[in-house]
């Protein structure tokens, strides 16, 4: 799911998640799951505005910090059952959505070091993800970029400039 941004699974696993905890397989009991999920981690939920759990819906509303949390949680959170969702995520210049990014000029030095999840809409676009630094430092991130030009050039760009100046920092 996580490879591919296949967001129809992401829809089936809430309401999977719903069902499993005893609550309706519905879009409203896939997003209350994915909230309690959250508040369970210990990750702040109340200005966050969840429509679907794909991502899809415009009227979603989750921060570039409640995004980084997640991931701090999956990489180095104390529940290491969330470890397993580290294989999901894409590869700079290599897997998944990232496949064909970082390969070229100012972002090729971040293949094969940023890993990312990427969201995708007309006008925000959106990188969550880890890298290990120069010092050999785990750093999270998240990047959102909000009221875009829809396919404007340089949108994702950005993004992934900002993701590689991250995996060259030597920040001693």
């Amino acid at each position: 799911m996580l490879q591919t941004s296949d967001n129809y699974l992401a829809e089936v696993l809430g309401r999977m998640a719903s069902a499993a905890a005893g609550e309706p397989a519905s879009n409203d009991g896939a997003t209350g799951a994915v909230r309690a999920q959250l508040a369970d981690l210990g990750i702040p939920t109340d200005t966050m505005r969840l429509a679907d759990v794909s991502g899809l819906a415009l009227a979603n509303q989750v921060s570039a910090g409640q995004f980084a949390e997640v991931v701090r949680a999956i990489t180095s959170g104390t529940d290491t059952r969330l470890r397993a969702a580290l294989d999901g995520f894409p590869v700079a210049g290599l897997t998944g959505t990232l496949d064909t990014r970082y390969v070229y000029g100012s972002t090729a030095r971040g293949a094969g070091l940023v890993r990312a999840k990427t969201g995708t809409l007309n006008s925000v676009i959106a990188l969550s993800g880890y890298v290990v630094d120069a010092d050999g430092r785990l750093l999270v991130f998240s990047f959102i970029g909000n009221d875009l030009k829809p396919g404007a050039a340089g949108n994702r760009e950005i993004l992934d400039r900002a993701a590689t100046a991250l995996a060259a920092c030597g920040c001693r």
